[in-house]
């Protein structure tokens, strides 16, 4: 009888430790897969944050300094201001819109710039062109490498965008050399105040 109590008692306590020892696993299992788990998005956040500064690196080149106004824009009376400062060894005019596309349900970011003043201070955006006009012209533009493989357009085709009630259409001269995932266009600066209704606005003014 004894020993049978004894068999029963060491029954009882197997079967509790083999429990414990299971929760003890499951325990460390959900630790280690909560870990795994915080590492993956830790590894992606890390790679979505640093695609995004690349991109802003590159649109914004060797800047030293920005002036930026409100997302309406500003008086382009203000640059030339600014551009004679002591301090200031180049600048250049910006102007930066989401211009939507027609037919479409998405828009393209547009970045209107001074081709001369931006070999100074934000190179990367100048294209390679086999014609240096396309540069200055009103109805062409460059796009880069993401957005022409995101939107199907060659160079020597054709983007219509929606202003208002009316369209306007811009040919695609080239494509500008960026190594970012970003989509957006370049253009002349004048051209895109032009195309888009922005006369005698600019978004920003980089400063080196």
């Amino acid at each position: 009888m004894h020993e049978a109590k004894i068999s029963a008692l060491r029954l009882v306590f197997a079967g509790s430790l083999a429990q414990n020892k299971a929760r003890s696993m499951l325990s460390v299992l959900a630790i280690a897969l909560g870990v795994a788990l915080g590492y993956a998005v830790q590894l992606i956040t890390g790679a979505a944050v640093n695609e995004l500064a690349l991109g802003v690196q590159f649109l914004s080149g060797d800047a030293d300094l920005q002036v930026r106004g409100p997302r309406s824009g500003f008086d382009e009376a203000v640059y030339p201001v600014v551009a004679r400062l002591r301090e200031v060894a180049a600048a250049s005019p910006v102007i930066e819109l989401d211009a939507k596309l027609a037919d479409r349900s998405d828009v393209l970011k547009i970045i209107g710039i001074d081709v001369f003043r931006a070999g100074d201070v934000e190179p990367g955006l100048v294209a390679d062109s086999a014609d240096r006009l396309d540069h200055l012209r009103s109805d062409t533009l460059f796009l880069s490498p993401a957005a022409a493989r995101s939107l199907g357009v060659e160079i020597g085709g054709s983007l219509s965008f929606q202003v208002a009630l009316r369209a306007a259409t811009l040919q695609v001269a080239g494509l500008v050399n960026a190594d970012v995932s970003q989509r957006f266009a370049v253009m002349d600066i004048a051209g895109a105040q032009a195309n888009f209704d922005r006369l005698g606005r600019i978004t920003r003014v980089d400063l080196r």
